[in-house]
């Protein structure tokens, strides 16, 4: 496997996960579909932020624009996250109109991330396909699964960009000893 079909197969399944999450009516099994879908995105967002964003700057003639482009939109999904992530208990409170409303804004995380993936896929996977030859692709790959392993479970969107590569791992275990602390589980790990 090479890095890019990595990112693919994170889309692919996290377009399962949207899709389980909408079909489910459990609003239960919605907590933990939304904390998966968050976590999983968060790990997918920091692997990207350390080692893809970097290729784009570099072998694309608009890369700096594309880069900040994506770190804008990597912003809005964080703080979107966090505040679902915030506003969970909605989803165990009889009342149906918060239920409705929570509904609502993980509709409009799911868009944008879908808007992002969109583009990932239509435009910057196959020119990086198109100008990395098989060892970049599989050095890519490596990067991009050790990244993985060590990324934040949580978005934490104060946390900057810059130095990624050093404060990525450190939130990472920032948050799991936080689930080892609280008892929570990253169904990823």
């Amino acid at each position: 496997m090479d890095g890019i079909n990595l990112l693919e197969t994170d889309h692919t399944k996290l377009r399962d996960k949207i899709s389980q999450f909408r079909n489910n009516d459990n609003w239960t099994s919605r907590q933990l579909l939304i904390k998966e879908i968050i976590s999983n995105v968060c790990q997918h967002t920091s692997a990207e932020e350390r080692y893809l964003y970097d290729l784009i700057t570099q072998k694309f003639d608009n890369g700096k624009f594309l880069y900040d482009k994506q770190l804008i939109d990597n912003q809005v999904h964080k703080e979107m996250m966090q505040f679902l992530l915030d506003k969970i208990d909605i989803l165990s409170v009889g009342n149906m109109s918060f239920r409705d409303s929570y509904q609502q804004e993980c509709e409009k995380l799911f868009s944008v991330l879908e808007d992002h993936m969109k583009e990932e896929e239509q435009l910057v996977f196959p020119k990086l396909r198109e100008t990395l030859n098989t060892t970049e692709l599989s050095d890519l790959y490596k990067n991009l699964e050790w990244a993985k392993q060590n990324a934040p479970t949580r978005p934490h969107p104060s946390t900057p960009v810059v130095g990624s590569k050093i404060l990525h791992p450190v939130a990472g275990l920032v948050d799991s000893l936080t689930e080892s602390l609280t008892g929570t589980t990253n169904v990823n790990k």
